[in-house]
């Protein structure tokens, strides 16, 4: 999600927001969609990786988190999170017209934090091309302290991993991706998810460890 102080709408509170119900049949058909993917591991050892294939464990590399302070001088790797399902988030700072995803990225990190399989579940923001806002003004424009954003890097590393997008017409970059337990690539959108979708494929993802 982006995070500039223009969208922060100090009234909004995660906790207020109300989950639609999911209706079941296309719940169904998407948690079968996962199964059959999960089942059908792809071989590709170099990358860019798209779904169903899974990301090697030599290409794991660790990057800096750069927010909340407290997380300063730590680092993440996938590699330190074995059995766990990811929901990650890519943004750059040049790219403003995603800002007004600050309130389904509260919501949704604060969903998960609170949940009782919150042990399982990885959400995360890789930033790119820091320059302005910083990372700590970029995180500080929404709730304080979350989401974890880690520095991506002058190389882009963890987005290079993901296919931009095929349809010119749209965005190009990858913003959401959903990895499971085996470190296979589940989905890949080109624009953020609300807090019902997103819930639906973690959940999706849970189901089938």
């Amino acid at each position: 999600m982006l995070f500039f102080s223009a969208c922060y709408t100090p009234e909004y509170k995660p906790e207020d927001t109300i989950i639609p119900p999911i209706d079941e049949q296309i719940s169904n058909s998407i948690c079968d969609e996962i199964i059959n993917i999960s089942i059908s591991a792809e071989s590709n050892t170099e990358g860019p990786f798209s779904i169903g294939d899974i990301i090697p464990e030599s290409l794991l590399v660790e990057s800096d988190y750069c927010y909340p302070a407290d997380s300063l001088g730590r680092s993440f790797s996938f590699a330190n999170h074995p059995n766990k399902v990811f929901m990650i988030e890519m943004s750059a700072t040049w790219w403003g017209p995603c800002f007004d995803a600050i309130q389904d990225g509260d919501a949704i990190y604060e969903y998960w934090e609170n949940n009782e399989r919150a042990d399982d579940v990885i959400i995360l923001h890789f930033l790119d091309d820091i320059f302005n806002p910083t990372c700590m003004q970029w995180g500080n424009a929404g709730i304080l302290g979350i989401p974890p954003i880690v520095d991506d890097g002058v190389a882009n590393t963890v987005r290079g991993l993901f296919p931009p997008n095929p349809d010119p017409s749209a965005t190009i970059y990858p913003i959401t991706i959903f990895i499971n337990h085996n470190m296979q690539i589940i989905n890949i959108e080109y624009g953020s998810l609300n807090l019902k979708d997103t819930n639906l494929y973690i959940n999706c993802m849970l189901d089938a460890m």
